[in-house]
C-alpha cells in the first residue's frame, strides 16, 4: 500500500539530491553585484534619484561593483552572514574591503530604513492581518512586512553553490513541512479558488494549482529565456515539489487514498496484537468496506475542487511574471 506514494518520496528525494547537490542553489557572496544611490524606503517606488532621497552609505564611501567585503567592525563576514550584519550595524561602521587584490579598510556611516523584514535564516517574513492571514497586493502578491534595521545599499552578487548532505536534508524536511502546511490549509483555500474562477476575483501567487496550472508555469518559465541552468533548477524544483505534494496527499489516512487502506491495515494488527496480549480470539479482519459511503463523499469533494482548479487554471491562470 505504500508503495506508490513511496516511489513519489523516492523520486523527489532523488530530484532534489540533484538540484540541491549537483545543480546548487542561489546564495549571496560577500561581493557587492551593484551599488543604489539613493536610500529609498520598502514599499517606494522610485526609478530615479532625487532630491528628496537621501544618498547611500555605500555611494558616500566610494564603494565601488566587484568589492569583497571581508569584514565588519573586525567581524569576518560570509555570503551567509553580511546581510545580517550589515542590518544589525547603525552609525560609523569599519569595513575591510577587498578590491582588485588588495585590501583597505573604511568607515562607513550605516543608516536606518526601513526593509522587508527577514527571519533568522534570512527569508523575507510576509504580513498578515488581524486573524492571521497573508495580505496581498493588487496583482495578488504577497505583501512582506517591513522592519527598521541598518541599510548599506549594496546589492551582493549570488551564485548557485552546492549544500552539503546534512544542509539538502534540511531543505527536503523544510519543504515536507511547507507541503504538509499547504494541505492542512488546502480546503480554505477554496473559497478563493471559486471566486477567482467563477467571480472574477484576483489570483494570488501561491494559490493552488491543478495539472492544467502546474503545465502553463512550466511553459511560462521555459518562455522566459533564462539561463539553461536556471530553468532546469526551476522545472526539477517543480517536478520534485510535485512529487512531495502527491507522496504527503495519498498518506492522508482517509479512503479512497493510499492512507485510509494503510490506517484500515494498521488498525487491524493493533486489534489483532491486543486480543493476542490479552488471550482474547482473533477479532478478524477490519472491513474497510464499512467506510465506502465515506469515501464516495470525499472522491465527489475532490472532483468538484478539480473542475474549479481547472476552470481557474483555464480562465484566470496564476501569472509568475506579471
Amino acid at each position: 500500500m505504500f508503495a506508490g506514494p513511496g516511489m513519489n518520496l523516492v523520486l523527489a528525494i532523488i530530484l532534489l539530491g540533484v538540484l540541491f547537490m549537483g545543480i546548487g542553489v542561489h546564495q549571496e557572496t560577500p561581493q557587492i553585484g551593484s551599488v543604489r544611490e539613493c536610500v529609498v524606503p520598502a514599499g517606494v517606488t522610485a526609478t530615479e534619484c532625487t532630491d528628496e532621497f537621501a544618498p547611500t552609505p555605500s555611494h558616500e564611501a566610494g564603494l565601488e561593483p566587484g568589492d569583497v567585503i571581508v569584514s565588519i567592525d573586525g567581524q569576518p563576514v560570509t555570503g551567509d552572514t553580511v546581510n545580517g550584519q550589515i542590518r544589525q550595524s547603525l552609525g560609523s561602521t569599519e569595513f575591510e574591503i577587498e578590491r582588485d587584490g588588495e585590501r583597505f579598510t573604511t568607515d562607513v556611516d550605516i543608516v536606518e530604513n526601513e526593509l522587508p523584514a527577514r527571519n533568522s535564516q534570512g527569508d523575507i517574513v510576509y504580513d498578515t492581518d488581524e486573524r492571521g492571514d497573508l495580505v496581498y497586493d493588487e496583482q495578488g502578491r504577497r505583501v512582506a512586512a517591513t522592519e527598521v534595521v541598518g541599510f548599506l545599499g549594496v546589492v551582493f552578487v549570488q551564485e548557485r553553490q552546492p549544500l552539503t548532505v546534512g544542509e539538502s536534508v534540511s531543505e527536503v524536511g523544510t519543504m515536507l513541512v511547507g507541503v504538509g502546511e499547504a494541505i492542512i490549509a488546502l480546503p480554505s483555500r477554496v473559497p478563493e479558488v471559486f471566486g477567482a474562477a467563477f467571480l472574477g476575483e484576483q489570483r494570488t501567487e501561491d494559490s493552488p494549482v491543478g495539472i492544467v496550472g502546474i503545465s502553463r508555469i512550466g511553459g511560462e518559465i521555459m518562455s522566459q529565456g533564462l539561463p539553461v541552468i536556471d530553468t532546469v533548477a526551476i522545472m526539477i524544483s517543480i517536478l520534485a515539489s510535485v512529487n512531495l505534494f502527491l507522496f504527503a496527499f495519498n498518506m492522508l489516512p482517509i479512503l479512497p487514498l493510499d492512507g485510509g487502506h494503510m490506517a484500515g491495515a494498521l488498525w487491524e494488527s493493533v486489534k489483532k496484537w491486543t486480543a493476542r496480549l490479552f488471550r482474547r480470539p482473533d477479532p478478524g479482519p477490519v472491513d474497510v468496506a464499512l467506510l465506502t459511503p465515506v469515501a464516495y463523499v470525499i472522491v465527489g469533494c475532490f472532483l468538484v475542487f478539480s473542475v474549479i482548479l481547472l476552470v481557474a487554471d483555464l480562465i484566470n491562470p496564476v501569472r509568475l511574471f506579471g
